[in-house]
């Protein structure tokens, strides 16, 4: 499927549309819950600044090295640009 394939449900919505965002997100978070790297992976690039989330930089973190341990590179990139502009918390 393509980025902007009309058969999908989320190019179709209004994004800034509160409700459709947060039922997105309740979607995701079931496969959070089932260890899916690519899902946890979404879910720390909204804790970015990147999604509709409120921004939690320590959260994002967290989410990224738990992506990346299951080998999301993606994941592991967004890590090490934290860690490179300063974004060490600990």
């Amino acid at each position: 499927m393509s980025g902007n394939d009309e058969n999908c449900p989320f190019y179709n919505s209004d994004r800034r549309d509160i409700k459709t965002h947060q039922v997105a997100v309740e979607g995701i978070m079931k496969w959070v819950e089932v260890n899916d790297a690519v899902a946890i992976y979404v879910i720390g690039n909204y804790y970015d600044g990147s999604g509709g989330l409120q921004q939690d930089l320590e959260k994002a973190m967290e989410l990224y090295a738990r992506a990346a341990e299951l080998d999301n590179r993606k994941a592991s990139y967004n890590l090490a640009c934290i860690y490179d502009g300063g974004g060490d918390l600990k």
